[in-house]
């Protein structure tokens, strides 16, 4: 006895949705920014402001801290992940809570909290009354 499937192609059609959905998410407004842009200032204007020393520091500045969080993301998370996964480490079932934590926190509130730990004012607090 031989199964059909209700849809033939599903398999190509949740990749042809996943695509769908990465070009309208990720392409349609980069694309968006880059053709208004172009249409409000011209050619000759975008290429004055990228040839300026600043967007090139900018640019240099932004690449270095890329690389930096990437490389220090991977000597945190690959230690970690071997750990979690190749070893019978106690307590492992609440291990994993804590690290997904961060990921559904949204990014304004870590921020926030970074800047608390790391503010002058709550350290000079911290001296003042100890």
């Amino acid at each position: 006895m031989s199964r059909t499937r209700l849809l033939p192609c599903t398999r190509e059609l949740s990749l042809a949705v996943g695509l769908l959905a990465l070009l309208v998410i990720g392409v349609a407004p980069m694309a968006w920014l880059v053709v208004s842009t172009m249409a409000d200032t011209g050619l000759a204007d975008i290429g004055v402001l990228a040839l300026t020393g600043r967007q090139w520091h900018l640019l240099g500045n932004t690449l270095l801290l890329g690389i930096c969080v990437g490389l220090g993301t991977t000597v945190v998370g690959m230690p970690l992940g071997i750990l979690l996964a190749k070893t019978d480490t106690p307590m492992k079932g609440r291990l994993y809570p804590v690290l997904m934590l961060p990921l559904c926190l949204p990014p304004y509130l870590l921020a926030l909290a970074w800047f608390y730990v790391a503010s002058t004012r709550r350290a000079s607090t911290r001296r003042s009354s100890g």
